[in-house]
């Protein structure tokens, strides 16, 4: 798997922990930012899309303070189908 594409899903993930721990913290928008700059350097395929949409849904989480909406759990999915069919995540 090339290490664009880990380097991006990590820093999701970890995003994603930080929304989930503390909604409001200011961590998670540092954690955000390192995510969307990861993900900006895929390519702009399915899975580059769907992880900028995910990236995007956990900063609108931490805006509005949810850990959990019905928008996060779709993008959440979305991305998880996308890395399933990506052929590089192997």
């Amino acid at each position: 798997m090339p290490d664009d594409l880990r380097a991006a899903v990590e820093a999701v993930a970890v995003a994603l922990d930080a929304l989930r721990a503390a909604p409001g913290a200011v961590a998670v928008i540092g954690a955000v930012d390192q995510a969307a700059a990861a993900v900006a350097v895929l390519e702009p395929d399915l899975t580059g899309q769907v992880l900028q949409q995910l990236v995007l849904t956990i900063e609108h989480g931490h805006r509005v303070g949810l850990a959990h909406s019905p928008q996060l759990e779709r993008a959440y999915r979305a991305a998880a189908v996308a890395l399933q069919i990506d052929p590089r995540w192997v």
